[in-house]
């Protein structure tokens, strides 16, 4: 994806926040990875788990083109991905609501401050489209609301972390892209 059409722009992500994001920790590339063979055998667990529909905006043709490498890997593994694009009002609409299987969508502002974590609709701590029911699990919405009030960096710190593991151990989808 970044050779090929962002043009060696970027890098690859394992989570909705960039590099230099206080919510970052130098490990996580080391723990989470792209790997196919990994993601067939889990598939093998669940074998009514075979197909999904992925939802992009019209109006971007670089994310279909991404969705599109991205289905061809999920049909190495045997899953079938329907790609499904829409005008970008009701992509829009479908995302804020959590009306999707998988979409890519953009987390703007390099979500380096706390108040630009705290505010982007996907990472918000009631009715969240990226969790079952729109409710994210009790430790996450604990560090958010610690971050909105807290000043030392040391509690920021801990609340960061716990945001991030909760996304990596808990998380059914991370918004990334």
């Amino acid at each position: 994806i970044v050779n090929d059409v962002l043009f060696k722009f970027g890098g690859a992500a394992y989570l909705p926040f960039g590099a230099k994001s206080p919510i970052q920790a130098t490990d996580v590339k080391q723990r989470l990875s792209y790997d196919l063979a990994a993601a067939k055998a889990m598939l093998q667990h669940v074998p009514t788990l075979s197909t999904g529909e992925a939802m992009v905006s019209g109006s971007d043709p670089t994310s279909l083109l991404v969705m599109q490498i991205i289905q061809s890997d999920l049909a190495s593994i045997g899953f079938s991905l329907k790609i499904e694009q829409r005008d970008p009002a009701s992509y829009n609409t479908r995302l804020v609501a959590g009306e999707f299987g998988v979409c890519l969508g953009q987390v703007g502002g390099g979500q380096l401050s706390v108040p630009r974590i705290v505010q982007n609709s996907l990472m918000r701590t009631a009715n969240n489209p990226l969790w079952p029911n729109g409710v994210p699990p009790a430790q996450y919405s604990e560090a958010m609301t610690t971050l909105i009030s807290a000043t030392d960096p040391a509690v920021q710190a801990r609340a960061y972390a716990q945001i991030r593991e909760v996304l990596i151990d808990e998380s059914w989808s991370i918004g990334v892209y």
